[in-house]
């Protein structure tokens, strides 16, 4: 009767023998099936690259993904605000677009400013304004209303420059 062999990292065949029987590969180390050599480390380090290290430590969730600002697909949404459902327009002209998108969250301003000054020169835009921004011929304006415990940021996104 034949005994199934250990699956390996790589998925190669292993052998049996007793680890006392297995030759030893270079410098000492003995692979994860008795392979000499790094074997079983150059699987690990391809393993990591391909999956990368957040598949071999958390789960990823569909919620882990980058949001960005209601009706946007290249202006991040602060991690710490969530879109007002409900809110908001876009328009899309050939003059350009125009977007107004609602945003909240428990913070304050002052963070919400320091996210978006730090964030938006690294994809373009440049800082025109306490609250203002501008890249490409777009203005995007930021305006906050404070509420009890939430602030609510107004986002708005129109030609100019």
């Amino acid at each position: 009767m034949m005994t199934p062999e250990p699956a390996c990292l790589v998925a190669a065949p292993c052998r049996t023998k007793p680890l006392a029987s297995r030759q030893r590969g270079k410098a000492g180390f003995l692979g994860p099936c008795g392979a000499r050599g790094r074997g079983g480390l150059v699987a690990l380090a391809l393993a990591v690259v391909l999956g990368g290290w957040a598949g071999l430590c958390a789960p990823v969730r569909a919620g882990d993904a980058p949001a960005f600002v209601s009706g946007t697909d290249d202006l991040p949404l602060m991690p710490a605000l969530r879109p007002l459902a409900g809110t908001g327009m876009v328009f899309d002209s050939p003059g350009g677009r125009l977007i107004e998108a609602y945003a909240t969250g428990a913070v304050r301003a002052a963070d919400v400013l320091a996210f978006y000054r730090d964030t938006l020169p690294q994809l373009g835009w440049r800082v025109k304004g306490p609250n203002s921004f501008a890249r490409d011929g777009e203005v995007l304006d930021l305006d906050f209303t404070t509420g009890a415990s939430t602030l609510t940021v107004r986002f708005s996104l129109a030609p100019g420059g």
